[in-house]
């Protein structure tokens, strides 16, 4: 059996963008921590602000050249179509307890997208609800 994944993601450079070489192979990658507030959700109650959700993006080769060169700061607004998605276990270094996240492959990056662009694909996402 075969399968896809196809999805976009935007969302924020949350803190600093890491560049390294590879291990088994020359080429760099980039890691880039992402965050991204879900769309706000209406209940009986009321209005429940959406939760925030942070994740790593990694690119490698010409793309993690691209993020490079691209000089990111934090806060600056990402557009990222997705080409895999992996999960990332490690150990906390401070308590040693088991930790977890999810890794996002780029297989492009829209960098610092205008705001009108942002604003018509998470406004898309709201509807999307």
């Amino acid at each position: 059996m075969h399968g896809m994944i196809d999805c976009t993601v935007a969302g924020f450079v949350s803190q600093r963008v890491h560049i390294r070489d590879l291990r088994s192979r020359s080429g760099i990658w980039a890691s880039i921590p992402l965050g991204l507030r879900l769309p706000d959700q209406i209940t009986s109650e009321g209005v429940r602000e959406g939760k925030m959700r942070y994740f790593t993006v990694k690119a490698y080769d010409r793309l993690a050249e691209q993020v490079r060169d691209a000089s990111l700061n934090i806060a600056d607004w990402l557009i990222i179509r997705v080409a895999d998605v992996q999960p990332n276990i490690w150990n906390d270094r401070e308590t040693g307890r088991p930790r977890a996240g999810i890794d996002l492959i780029a297989a492009s990056i829209e960098f610092r997208p205008e705001r009108d662009r942002v604003e018509q694909f998470t406004a898309g996402l709201t509807a999307a609800r």
